[in-house]
Order: structure tokens, then sequence, then C-alpha cells
């Protein structure tokens, strides 16, 4: 069935016979995996410069249920965040949040209000002076929100109990535990509606933010694993 989707670029890999298998999300399907042929060819439906992470095209696909790939029959681009590809720093963060975005959605589950967060952070992010500070924490913590595992914080000196994804007036007695002080600022992170704010805590505690996020995206998809990416994001926080 001929269908028109739009489709947030996460990954590409080179197949037989010069093809090009794509993994994206889309508004009508969620993450599906695309496949086109002939990249380098004068006709080529998708050009290479669209296969950078996080490209946001407008495509004509024949979906085919209980079929793993789907074929490409038209494209056209709908976003290329021009600041993405040219800036270093927001291009690493770009392969991050879509191996993140990867890692945390399941094959031909349309989730619309996933893409249409996701679309809307690019639109921001690309717009953006700003590449540091807590863009990429502010990014997990609402895709956990919007995901629907989000965790019941309260505000106050309370634990986070990782396993359970509430808040705790006792330390757990499992290592999967937040510190009160680290909780606090993940109860303010998960309540900011902004996400350009300032550097407002230290390199210490923002590497402890984004181990404690990561990790509970671990526990809860218990298919997400350790993205690849992490150590050079890491890099560029140090």
């Amino acid at each position: 069935m001929y269908t028109k989707v739009r489709a947030i670029l996460l990954s590409s890999v080179a197949a037989s016979g010069g093809a090009v298998i794509i993994t994206s999300l889309t508004d009508v399907y969620g993450k599906i995996s695309l496949i086109t042929k002939g990249i380098h060819s004068k006709k080529a439906l998708v050009k290479p410069a669209y296969l950078m992470p996080l490209n946001i095209l407008d495509l004509q696909i024949d979906f085919r249920q209980n079929k793993d790939l789907h074929y490409i029959r038209e494209a056209k681009p709908f976003l290329i965040p021009s600041s993405l590809e040219a800036q270093p720093v927001k291009r690493a963060i770009s392969f991050f949040v879509a191996e993140v975005l990867q890692r945390s959605l399941h094959e031909h589950q349309p989730l619309p209000a996933v893409f249409e967060f996701v679309l809307r952070w690019i639109e921001a992010f690309d717009e953006s002076e700003h590449s540091t500070g807590l863009i990429v924490h502010w990014l997990l913590a609402h895709l956990i929100k919007v995901l629907g595992i989000e965790p019941n914080l309260l505000p106050g000196n309370h634990w986070l109990d990782l396993v359970e994804g509430k808040s705790v007036a006792e330390e757990p007695y499992h290592p999967h535990k937040v510190k009160p002080e680290l909780a606090t600022q993940l109860y303010l992170l998960f309540n900011q509606t902004n996400m350009y704010n300032p550097d407002s805590v230290g390199k210490t505690t923002k590497a402890e933010l984004l181990d404690v996020l990561l990790l509970y995206l671990r526990l809860h998809i218990p298919e997400f694993g350790t993205p690849k990416t992490l150590s050079v994001l890491k890099e560029l926080f140090e």
C-alpha cells in the first residue's frame, strides 16, 4: 500500500546491490526500516546528503504488513537541519539522540506524540544558539515522559527508586537508587518546560544526571542497552 509519511532519519546502513537500509521514526507507523536503491546514481530517490541522522523527509513508501523492509517510492526533504551538520558539537549530539530514539522504540508501533515531540525538539535545537547546558538531559527526561514511563518524582528530601520509578522516604536496599540531592535536580529537570536552560549545574552533576537518565531507560526498556555514541557525548561535557 502506497502511503505518504514524514520520516525522521535515525540511521542508515549500506546493503547489497547498492541499496541502503534506513531506520526512521515516522508519523504514521512509528519506527520502521526503509530501503532504497541506487543511492549514488543521478536518479537516486534519496540523496546521500539526506542520510544525516535527524534529517526529516517527506516520503511515499510501499508499506506492506508483516514485512521488515518497505520500499521508498518518492522522497523530498522536509527539514535538513543545517546547524546539526555544520557544528561539530550539535552533530555529535544528533548522532547520540538518534541512537537513543532507535534504542527506545519498537518497530511498527505508531507513536504520534513521540514523533511530534521529537520533530519540535529538532526544529528548536537547529535554530538554537546553544548546544551545551542540559539540552540533552532535557530531551531524555521529556522523552521518558512522552513514552509514558515517567517516574513519580516528589519535591523535597526524597530518594528516587529507579526500579519502582518513584520517590521514597527511605533509602532503597538495591543499588538502583538516586540520592535526595540529585533526585531534586531530576525533579526540576522533568518539570522544566524550557530546554534552553543555562549551565545551572556543575560538570559532575551533569554527568551524574546523564548516567541516571540512561540507567532509567535501561531498567524500563530492557532492549535499550548502552548507546555506542555515549563516549563521544561525554567527551563534550568534560
